[in-house]
């Protein structure tokens, strides 16, 4: 996820690998963050709160700390540093999670910002931020549930809930939530879901715009193909893919 302030010109272009940081107990990681320009760029880092809305939009550092934030476990070095054109920087990350922590994923934003440059009344100030969660051992439960599919036929999008009833983040990259739409034996429309992650014990609701003149009683055939393995991080248990089968009225 990506944030910019206003801008005279145009905006500082930022590289950081990972996207996303899975650290397990008290443990440290790293990001590489690195400047494909060819002007210096002065940058800090520091942590910072996020959730996510239904509809999968990051809200960074809400008024409310959400449940399940790991940002007082979490501390980076160096906090501050200039990276010259063309060039990288490795930072350090170490997690100290609580002493009654619960088992699963426990979350939290590294916030990369510049310093402001421009001119005038108006300044530049671009903030990148990449996830860091900090699993905790314990059993560690995943479950996804495909809650419900109806049609709004107004805005012809079809609505889908899929709920995170497991204690970790799921990654969910585009294409892995389909919906096939049938009549009969004949396919009619195969709808795909863009990218979202979903936070544990959470709610997502995707309007995916499906064809005009779709009428009648429908089935729909809902598809979630979830990551295993190390995309899906360290102790998670592989999750099979969830199938569910809906009559929608159109």
């Amino acid at each position: 996820m990506a944030a910019s302030g206003a801008s005279a010109g145009p905006v500082t272009s930022l590289a950081v690998d990972p996207t996303q940081l899975v650290l397990v107990g008290a443990t440290e990681g790293s990001y590489t963050v690195r400047n494909p320009t060819g002007k210096p760029v002065s940058l800090n880092a520091s942590i910072g709160n996020y959730t996510i809305t239904p509809k999968g939009k990051a809200v960074v550092n809400p008024k409310v700390p959400p449940k399940g934030s790991a940002k007082h476990w979490l501390t980076i070095s160096p906090k501050s540093f200039q990276l010259k054109a063309h060039a990288s920087a490795v930072l350090t990350v170490r997690s100290h999670p609580g002493k009654h922590a619960g088992p699963g994923d426990h979350h939290a934003l590294v916030l990369f910002t510049t310093a402001p440059s421009g001119k005038g009344k108006v300044l530049v100030r671009t903030r990148i931020g990449v996830t860091a969660l900090v699993r905790v051992r314990g059993k560690i439960k995943r479950k996804l549930v495909i809650g419900g599919v109806s049609a709004a036929r107004r805005s012809h999008q079809l609505r889908l809930v899929l709920r995170n009833r497991g204690n970790i983040n799921e990654r969910l990259p585009r294409n892995s939530v389909r919906v096939v739409l049938k009549k009969g034996h004949r396919t009619l429309q195969r709808l795909s879901a863009p990218a979202r992650d979903m936070l544990p014990r959470s709610r997502s609701v995707y309007g995916l715009p499906y064809q005009h003149g779709l009428s009648g009683t429908l089935t729909a055939i809902v598809t979630v193909r979830p990551l295993n393995g190390q995309a899906a991080g360290a102790l998670a248990p592989r999750l099979k893919p969830v199938k569910r089968t809906f009559r929608v009225r159109f």
